[in-house]
């Protein structure tokens, strides 16, 4: 498994055309269904590349929910609802890109996928048995 990624992830970088067709002039990046540009675009379309190849796989699917327990601030209070949105593909990590629920809520979130159960999850139960774990365990040491 390992070799098959190495090769795809060298195919990639040999021939960026594969991922993308506005880079061999076909198109604009408007109008591409990522609509974004530049690295983040990239590391959407290896990840396309990689999930269609079969060589990762994702902890969950785009559209479903996944509960955040810590955000860039530190700990929540309570388990954030998101959206998976889509998958990142850097060259060392896999990233579920997460969307808050609550329309208010205009962050954008970005979760290992070696992260989900420890800091993501994808039932609100999870979560929050998680969170009482760390607050048990932080009384403990006090």
């Amino acid at each position: 498994m390992l070799n098959r990624l190495i090769k795809l992830l060298k195919e990639i970088e040999q021939s960026p055309e594969k991922l993308c067709p506005i880079i061999s002039g076909n198109g604009n990046c408007d109008t591409c269904k990522y609509n974004m540009e530049g690295a983040s675009c990239y590391d959407a379309r290896r990840a396309d590349y990689l999930l269609k190849h079969g060589v990762i796989a994702p902890p969950c699917k785009v559209g479903d929910t996944v509960y955040i327990i810590y955000s860039a601030n530190g700990p929540i209070e309570e388990p954030l609802e998101t959206r998976c949105i889509g998958f990142f593909a850097g060259e060392l990590f896999c990233q579920l890109k997460l969307k808050p629920i609550k329309k208010d809520e205009n962050e954008m979130y970005a979760v290992d996928f070696d992260d989900v159960g420890k800091i993501a999850f994808l039932t609100k139960e999870e979560a929050k048995q998680k969170m009482k774990e760390i607050k048990e365990n932080e009384n403990e040491t006090d």
